[in-house]
């Protein structure tokens, strides 16, 4: 019955988007960059807002998220604000 601590255990976590002949490194993700608790019986989701700056929309492209070689690719297909 006590508060513990979890700290963000991302390793590696990258993004990239595709240029048309070579993925290029976006955004990484840092780990250790979130610090929450956790009651008994709590549940907590974290999220990752990916800011390109502030009042800038996430511009449209191929891009892909992965870590250690393992990768999942997506489309965004206008600008997302």
């Amino acid at each position: 019955n006590e508060t513990i601590w979890f700290n963000n255990t991302v390793y590696e976590l990258c993004i990239e988007r595709w240029n048309g002949t070579n993925w290029v490194p976006f955004k990484k993700i840092e780990g250790g960059s979130i610090l929450t608790s956790l009651k008994p019986g709590e549940v907590a989701q974290i999220r990752e807002k990916l800011d390109v700056a502030p009042g800038t929309p996430f511009p449209a492209g191929y891009y892909r998220v992965g870590t250690k070689e393992v990768y999942v690719e997506f489309t965004v297909i206008r600008p997302m604000t």
